[in-house]
């Protein structure tokens, strides 16, 4: 008599053969159609169009998550987003490595530190998919660097001499993350990782593994989508107008608050952003996205500005402007033709949580709402700014 286990195997794997699977996984696609298509704040051309890519850059990390990165015996560490998967509100100075783990295991992650500002390891239950099930485990940001900038670093459930990322029981997956503030001098990381006392080759996966996560993926595809747009993305909507709610983010860097917020923006408008930087901050960024709690096109584009990258006036306050035409101000976020979006703003370690501001004034009428000594950039020198920026981001995300 066969056991549940092996009935729900049996039963997958029968799916698979018939072809049902297949059906199911379209179906669950064409449910999650209504994130978009269903939402009445989605209303223009642009929102639906982007909508549509944003769907197929969601579906492209799910099954990269849900069937690809998925054995923890034999672990693999993978960009999880991108200039072109924008998703989750995914941080412009951040690199985000994903691996699958277990607590089974000794894992040595082994390269070159690089120089990024911020560089830790976090690990998480559940799976990443399983949105809004799971928890953040272990984060882990010091580790000893060797002279000629090598770390090695073991992750497992015993305790290791040095550089150790404890494995609770329920430890699933793990991200490194990296955040940059230079983007033209600091090094991304040159990592590998491994299961230590791992035989080569690997095995092929059985059938019946394939299809027991065609069925979780399928089951997570729905409940991924929905809970971005309705646990996530309202969070912006909530906050007052004019202004950004900050709190603390589990899933975030260690040390961070978030600060959300929503701007509107007309063709004849311009939103001036204001708040004077914390002190003795270790990181500070503003990040504009779109409807979809996606990060908007950031390596072309001067979608955020970071503590480094930013400009403050005399008085010590980061004025920002957004606007959908160039101002001429330094402190340009570009909304890339959206006339209504999110606004996010990180703090790490700050000595308090900024007030930010936000005020609609008449474009032409800008330079009476700044400083009288803010720079006037010109046309061929914004775009010398973007190039390097989009440098930056290739030296950051070369291989």
């Amino acid at each position: 008599m066969q056991t549940t286990v092996e009935q729900d195997v049996s039963s997958a794997l029968d799916l698979l053969r018939s072809g049902e699977a297949w059906s199911s996984f379209a179906q669950a696609i064409a449910s999650v159609g209504s994130v978009v298509y269903g939402d009445a704040r989605v209303d223009s051309d642009r929102l639906r169009a982007e909508g549509f890519r944003y769907l197929a850059r969601v579906l492209n990390v799910t099954t990269a998550v849900g069937l690809e990165i998925v054995d923890p015996a034999y672990p693999r560490l993978i960009r999880l987003y991108d200039t072109y998967r924008n998703l989750a509100n995914c941080n412009p100075d951040c690199i985000y490595l994903y691996a699958r783990i277990s607590p089974e295991h000794t894992y040595r992650i082994s390269g070159r530190r690089g120089s990024a500002l911020m560089f830790e390891i976090a690990t998480m239950d559940s799976d990443m998919l399983a949105y809004p099930e799971g928890k953040w485990l272990k984060t882990i940001s010091q580790f000893e660097v060797e002279p000629d900038g090598t770390v090695e670093i073991h992750l497992s459930a015993t305790p290791q001499p040095k550089n150790w990322v404890p494995l609770d029981p329920d430890a699933r997956w793990m991200y490194v993350r990296q955040y940059f503030y230079d983007w033209n001098t600091e090094e991304a990381a040159q990592l590998t990782i491994e299961r230590v006392g791992a035989r080569y080759p690997a095995p092929s996966p059985e059938p019946t593994e394939i299809a027991q996560q065609a069925q979780q993926l399928i089951k997570w595809i729905p409940s991924w989508y929905r809970g971005l747009a309705q646990n996530l993305v309202g969070r912006f909507y909530s906050a007052p107008a004019g202004a950004l709610a900050f709190s603390g983010a589990a899933g975030g860097f260690e040390g961070i608050s978030y600060g959300r917020g929503h701007f509107t923006c007309g063709v004849d408008e311009a939103v001036i952003i204001e708040f004077t930087p914390p002190g003795n901050t270790l990181y500070w960024s503003l990040q504009l996205g779109t409807h979809y709690w996606e990060a908007l096109d950031w390596d072309l584009r001067q979608t955020s500005l970071n503590g480094h990258q930013a400009k403050l006036d005399a008085d010590g306050v980061f004025r920002g402007v957004i606007s959908l035409c160039d101002p001429g101000v330094p402190n340009w976020l570009d909304p890339a033709g959206h006339r209504k979006g999110l606004l996010c703003c990180r703090v790490v370690r700050g000595d308090r949580i900024p007030e930010v501001t936000l005020r609609t004034v008449p474009f032409s009428a800008l330079r009476e709402h700044v400083p009288a000594d803010t720079p006037i950039l010109t046309a061929a020198e914004r775009s010398e700014i973007i190039r390097q920026r989009m440098f930056g981001v290739q030296r950051r995300f070369r291989e």
